[in-house]
């Protein structure tokens, strides 16, 4: 890892559930696929998008779009909640940014 990255171990677990629900509702919209570069190589990790944009990627270049090329409908929105666990740890998902913060340290993922 990074300097300044921080790995909480097992801090989800209380949260799986409503994670994987989330996940399979986005994922029902807007399937995992593999996007192909504009190189013509396609990527060998599976992806999907939710909130306002996605990032993609095809033989035109690499961009967000709010679109979702594979299904021509705007990506799934990005599940807004925030899941508690006796205040050690909030995960927080809204506005198109994910926060986990745990004590004194927040990550932010944008």
């Amino acid at each position: 890892m990074t300097e300044g990255a921080v790995l909480l171990r097992g801090a989800a677990l209380p949260f799986e559930k409503g994670v994987l629900a989330a996940l399979n509702a986005i994922t029902a919209i807007s399937p995992f696929r593999h996007m192909v570069t504009p190189g013509g190589f396609t990527m060998s990790v599976a992806m999907t998008n939710c909130g306002a944009t996605g990032w993609v990627t095809d033989r035109t270049g690499y961009r967000y779009d709010r679109i979702d090329p594979e299904t021509g409908n705007p990506w799934p929105p990005m599940p807004e909640w925030t899941m508690l666990d006796d205040g050690d740890v909030e995960l927080s998902f809204n506005s198109g940014e994910i926060f986990l913060m745990a004590e004194r340290v927040v990550i932010r993922l944008a």
